[in-house]
């Protein structure tokens, strides 16, 4: 098994060297036992090779490896996020100008004569029009099953997913006269512990639904508007 960190040099706001000792989690290899590789994660040649050699390792030893590749985040945590209020403007445009792994490839093939600016609009255009029809056939797509939500991680769904898929449904169900209410308030399921671990982020066909709890009620603060097919 290969564990592969991309350190991006920020945890959300925080920066990386308030974020923990050193300057990286490299070292925290040795202590869990694993072979670990540091590698500029801006470089394509570099990354390949440590990943090759990481795959070679752990096929080997059949032992985990832990590679961390160090980069840079030039764009914001999430689309609600503001990197600007914590981090000057000049520090991203900086890791833009000299560390962009795009550019660093750009000038190495330009440099061989291996690609003109021609032929990187082309790829462009093309990588641009694929993603676009990737975009379309996803949203053509059906929306997924509740049942999706407790079969994507294991081959055979153990014990506690089969039960908490159960407390589920028989909350949606109890819950099902309030869909198109402005705000849901019910009971808790029978066992609260177990199901506030589903209730984290409640996942619906094309809605998310916060959840929140409050003493012995459970709020959901949107609308349903869709059959969730329980």
């Amino acid at each position: 098994m290969i564990f592969f960190c991309r350190n991006n040099g920020y945890a959300i706001s925080t920066p990386a060297e308030d974020q923990y000792a050193g300057d990286g989690i490299i070292s925290r290899a040795p202590g869990y036992g694993m072979a670990g590789i540091r590698v500029d994660g801006n470089d394509v040649f570099a990354v390949h090779a440590a990943v090759a050699e990481a795959r070679k390792l752990a096929l080997e030893t059949s032992a985990p490896v832990m590679i961390e590749a160090m980069t840079y985040r030039q764009g914001h945590h999430s689309t609600s996020d503001d990197s600007s209020r914590y981090r000057d403007v000049d520090e991203v445009q900086a890791a833009q100008d000299v560390t962009d792994p795009l550019i660093r490839m750009d000038k190495f093939l330009s440099h061989y004569g291996w690609m003109d600016n021609n032929a990187v609009t082309s790829i462009g255009d093309e990588e641009r029009a694929a993603v676009l029809r990737a975009m379309e056939a996803a949203e053509a797509r059906p929306t997924p099953t509740l049942e999706s939500m407790f079969t994507d991680v294991y081959h055979e769904k153990p014990p506690h997913l089969i039960r908490q898929e159960k407390e589920l449904r028989q909350h949606l169900r109890a819950c099902r006269r309030c869909i198109q209410s402005k705000t849901l308030r019910c009971s808790p399921p029978p066992n609260k512990s177990n199901f506030s671990k589903i209730l984290d982020l409640l996942i619906v066909p094309m809605i998310m639904v916060p959840t929140y709890a409050f003493g012995d009620e459970w709020i959901l603060n949107e609308y349903w508007i869709l059959d969730t097919g329980y």
